[in-house]
């Protein structure tokens, strides 16, 4: 990633997310509650499709074997 790319994703995800935690989660592709987003930039950053609103958390464990493993030994 060239850092024009990386600094445009750090500014979108501080604009984005209302608290620093959100924010990190963002830059790490993570899902985030709509309640930590700020509304008005979430619609804007929509609309450039850069933000995803139809998959909920569980939706990403096929991306995570690790978590998957660790939530079937928990069970």
């Amino acid at each position: 990633m060239t850092s024009g790319l990386c600094g445009n994703a750090v500014w979108w995800a501080m604009q984005l997310a209302r608290d620093v935690e959100a924010c990190s989660a963002l830059l790490r592709g993570e899902p985030v509650e709509p309640s930590r987003l700020d509304l008005d930039f979430l619609e804007y950053a929509a609309t450039f499709g850069l933000v995803r609103l139809d998959f909920a958390a569980i939706d990403l464990l096929h991306h995570r074997a690790d978590l998957r493993a660790l939530l079937t030994e928990g069970a």
